[in-house]
């Protein structure tokens, strides 16, 4: 194809992470729910088609739960220690506490682009640190959708 593109791995995976599309990888499977990957916003999940494995608990969910956990794009400034999915992220403040995880990471000119799943409550990502309570704070970045 004459006008086609080429493109690495990495610069795909950046693609996909300002789409905001998820993935699961074995270190996330079964840490959060699709509504917390934003599935709902992706037309990736339906409340009206047949039965399907925890459709139910979907449902329920969307319908009567409140949703108190979102995935949002983040830039980790650049860093010695790439992250990887599953790596936690703690509150500055209160290094017991990690409300976020990672769900896709990608390279970029500026350091990591991310995909993490949060607490609504530190949206703000003012507290946010990688891995570690005192480690490099994150940046929010929007969301195409």
């Amino acid at each position: 194809y004459p006008d086609a593109i080429s493109m690495t791995d990495e610069e795909w995976e950046r693609l996909d992470i300002e789409a905001g599309i998820p993935t699961i990888y074995p270190e996330t499977q079964d840490v959060f729910l699709p509504h917390h990957a934003n599935l709902m916003d992706l037309k990736g999940i339906s409340l009206d088609k047949g039965c399907y494995l925890g459709q139910e608990i979907i449902a329920r969910m969307h319908y009567k739960g409140k949703i108190k956990r979102h995935m949002y794009r983040a830039l980790l400034p650049k860093n010695p220690e790439t992250p990887c999915p599953g790596d936690l992220l703690p509150i500055f403040d209160a290094p017991n506490e990690a409300p976020g995880v990672v769900v896709r990471v990608a390279p970029s000119d500026e350091g990591f682009e991310l995909l993490i799943v949060l607490d609504e409550q530190h949206a703000d990502f003012e507290k946010i640190r990688f891995k570690k309570a005192d480690g490099p704070k994150l940046h929010r970045l929007d969301l195409s959708y």
